[in-house]
């Protein structure tokens, strides 16, 4: 287990905490199972491109796509490249 996805899972529930959604209204709102949303705050997976994008679209954060394309092709260029 990262430490980044420990503290993506702390961070998800805590936003939808706050949202006042439970795990079903936001698993609505991205179009994904319900159970989904339960693995990323139990760490038990990580959220794909697509899902990162709509909870960003979600909660407000959509500031912060540009930096998260960038940051991931960082991490996938050289094993793509090289």
């Amino acid at each position: 287990m990262t430490e980044n996805l420990k503290l993506f899972a702390t961070r998800l529930k805590n936003l939808r905490i706050e949202k006042g959604y439970t795990q079903e209204k936001l698993a609505a709102l991205i179009d994904c199972p319900p159970s989904l949303i339960s693995y990323y705050e139990t760490m038990q997976r990580e959220p794909g491109f697509s899902n990162i994008l709509a909870l960003c679209e979600v909660f407000g954060a959509t500031n912060l796509i540009p930096n998260l394309i960038t940051s991931i092709y960082r991490r996938a260029a050289p094993r793509l490249f090289f």
